[in-house]
């Protein structure tokens, strides 16, 4: 009995050994709600840095007709509420160009520059710059201030065939392409005085007119005439191509003001040492080793 009570517990034992053994195969098996997929089972799609994801978001097409804005010098042809045409006085004299992040141009008297914010229908200039020189036109000056105050304060362009139009609070400022205007002559061409320059290129720093002055310059068949302000001059000249060079200039000995003197002994002295010249619409520049003189036409 013994002996078969020990037999029994063996058999017991050996069936309690083979439940816990491992599975022959060598697998353990694994909860199906917890496999993760091989290698292969990943998904496809192709990943997206940040910097992507960004440019993805904020990224618009760029838009075809807004390239005329970089080629093209605009002339103001509407100004206000209803953008009413400009006086006789200033149409075709103010102009602006788009270019390098920055917007320049003319205002009919003074010439203007700032930095420029541009989206597909957003249009923000920074601080506006400006010569200052005297408007001599009556009316002017007030369309000037009130010009600029309405560009400095534009937010929204639109484009619509060939007009550029600025919208400022109420006021509409309404652009044509400003078509390229010839040369003024050299000779017979009655010049004012719009400025001077010291130095040259980037570094050249311009000197606007002492306000209430005109001062004047004429040149025909060699003989050149004209006035700083305060006194008249008379001369010689030679042209060759683009070299000019005066001869000794006599002038008037009226007492001026002192900064009229100034403005005097600079056109004096510069005129006695212009080499070259240039004309670019109605500008013309009188260059000299070390600056020049600005003139442009005058206008009725």
């Amino acid at each position: 009995m013994k002996q078969q009570n020990k037999l029994w517990l063996l058999v017991i034992l050996l069936l309690g050994l083979a439940a816990c053994s491992p599975d022959s195969s060598g697998s353990e098996s694994v909860p199906a709600e917890t496999e993760e997929p091989s290698a292969t089972e990943a998904p496809t799609e192709t990943a997206v840095s940040d910097d992507e994801a960004e440019m993805d978001m904020t990224e618009e097409p760029a838009d075809p007709a807004a390239d005329i804005l970089w080629d093209t010098e605009w002339t103001l042809v509407g100004f206000g509420p209803n953008a009413e045409p400009l006086p006789a006085m200033f149409a075709g004299n103010l102009f602006l160009k788009i270019a390098d992040g920055a917007v320049k141009g003319n205002s009919g008297c003074n010439t203007f520059s700032g930095d420029l914010t541009l989206t597909a229908t957003g249009f923000s200039i920074g601080t506006l710059w400006s010569t200052v020189m005297a408007c001599l036109d009556e009316g002017r000056m007030d369309f000037e201030h009130a010009y600029f105050r309405a560009l400095g304060d534009v937010t929204t362009w639109t484009l619509s065939d060939d007009t550029l139009t600025l919208l400022s609070g109420d006021i509409r400022l309404v652009y044509e392409p400003r078509l390229p205007e010839p040369d003024a002559n050299l000779e017979e061409t009655d010049w004012v005085f719009n400025g001077s320059g010291s130095g040259t290129g980037d570094a050249a720093a311009v000197t606007s007119p002492v306000n209430g002055t005109t001062a004047t310059l004429s040149l025909a068949g060699g003989e050149v005439s004209g006035s700083t302000g305060c006194n008249l001059f008379s001369g010689s000249y030679t042209l060759e191509g683009q070299s000019l060079a005066f001869g000794k200039l006599l002038h008037t000995m009226k007492a001026c003001e002192e900064t009229v003197a100034g403005q005097e002994a600079i056109i004096l002295t510069g005129l006695q040492k212009v080499e070259s010249w240039e004309i670019d619409g109605n500008q013309l520049r009188l260059h000299y080793p070390d600056g020049f003189l600005m003139y442009v036409v005058v206008t009725e």
